[in-house]
């Protein structure tokens, strides 16, 4: 019965439901990660200094943002140990990335495109090393090597060295 992800106990007396997510245990309570979408900003003074200076030296510049200053899922356990369930491998790509927190948004990462001929495009993201396990056929936990800091995370997709938009956030303050 371990190939049925149906009701797979995670901590005493709390299970998985069987549809796909990614799910952290949070005290005694099992959490729904929620997806959110980020959003591409260009930082605008930076475009025009591009336009500008012909030269390769300025790169242009944009952020990928999410909505909200703080993630509406707040953890409180700096070792939380995250349950993805999904047929598509997912268990098998995210990464966890810490936010820099704004006043209106958080800051999911900073991509800097680079003109000329081999103009290269690099994208700075604050990674936090993770294990990963696999449980079940479509069940993966990854778990943070070192304790989360106080602040904003997500759980994004990396493919091809690109971090998807699709993010699953949450943040953890101490208590």
């Amino acid at each position: 019965r371990s190939s049925d992800l149906q009701g797979m106990e995670v901590a005493p007396g709390i299970r998985l439901p069987g549809d796909d997510g990614i799910f952290t245990v949070d005290g005694k309570r099992l959490v729904l990660l929620p997806q959110a979408a980020g959003e591409v900003v260009t930082d605008k003074k930076r475009a025009a200094m591009a336009l500008a200076v012909p030269l390769p030296v300025v790169k242009a510049r944009s952020l990928v943002l999410l909505e909200g200053a703080k993630a509406t899922i707040r953890l409180n356990d700096p070792w939380p140990t995250f349950y993805v369930q999904s047929a598509s491998g997912l268990g098998t790509k995210l990464e966890l990335v810490r936010l820099k927190s704004g006043k209106e948004s958080r800051v999911l990462e900073d991509v800097d495109t680079g003109r000329g001929k081999n103009g290269k495009t690099t994208e700075e993201r604050t990674m936090v090393s993770l294990e990963r396990k696999q449980l079940a056929p479509n069940l993966y936990t990854l778990k943070p090597l070192q304790p989360l800091e106080a602040g904003e995370y997500a759980l994004g997709e990396v493919v091809d060295d690109k971090l998807s938009l699709d993010v699953y956030d949450f943040g953890y303050e101490k208590w």
